[in-house]
């Protein structure tokens, strides 16, 4: 395992925590796209009951509106910062609120009817190590909800040549500001990812685009959304 690059992450949303989760509040196309995620999600996955998981959770936002739904919820993510978040602002389910590693999940076998991994598998130091976790957690015919970035799309080839590069270099210079941009560990195709799932034994069922501005359904939403969701089986 990449500790260093483990290591990396954790530090980075420590000290991002409070400004990543107020991304969701934002205007911006950030929060425009934060908030898509989680709609989508929640539209898959509906109403509980049953056990579902959210590894990556960051502050907590989905774990408390699949609560809501009628879900019993379990989250956990690398960074204590964001597991501090999350339980004060769902402090009812502060116990099933964990510092843990998505490539490690602290569970047995089959404990989950469902899963939720969206903005965390690009920081998992081995993507096909933590597709197997996941699905090892899940019951036979569980629903698990992914999210990956469409690293071909327009936006994230200027995100990761362009703005992270540019980012990195100022804060070398300056050492001042908040973190640089973490580097992609993972850029690769949807195609790839979907042979990924596969090998995890997570059967696909859909996929869609995640965007704020271009209609889902469109053509050209496939090609130039920053972010794709899966919907797999176990």
């Amino acid at each position: 395992m990449n500790t260093g690059a483990a290591d990396s992450s954790v530090a980075f949303f420590d000290a991002e925590a409070a400004e990543y989760d107020a991304l969701y509040d934002a205007g911006d196309w950030r929060g425009r796209l934060l908030r898509a995620r989680l709609q989508a999600a929640l539209e898959v996955l509906g109403h509980g009951p049953g056990r579902v998981l959210d590894a990556g959770m960051g502050g907590g936002r989905l774990v408390a509106e699949l609560d809501a739904r009628g879900w019993t919820t379990t989250g956990i993510d690398t960074s204590p910062s964001m597991v501090e978040l999350a339980r004060q602002r769902f402090p009812q389910a502060a116990e099933r609120l964990l510092v843990a590693d998505l490539a490690e999940l602290p569970f047995a076998d089959a404990s989950f009817d469902a899963a939720v991994v969206t903005g965390a598998l690009e920081y998992v130091d081995e993507l096909d190590r933590g597709l197997r976790e996941v699905a090892r957690v899940l019951r036979p015919g569980a629903t698990a909800v992914l999210s990956f970035p469409n690293y071909r799309s327009p936006h994230a080839l200027w995100r990761r040549f362009a703005l992270y590069p540019a980012a990195r270099l100022a804060k070398r210079m300056f050492s001042r500001g908040r973190a640089a941009p973490l580097p992609a560990l993972h850029p690769i195709a949807p195609g790839r990812f979907e042979a990924a799932l596969a090998a995890a034994g997570l059967r696909l069922v859909a996929r869609r685009p995640i965007t704020g501005r271009t209609p889902r359904g469109s053509r050209l939403a496939n090609l130039h959304a920053p972010q794709l969701l899966f919907e797999a089986r176990r």
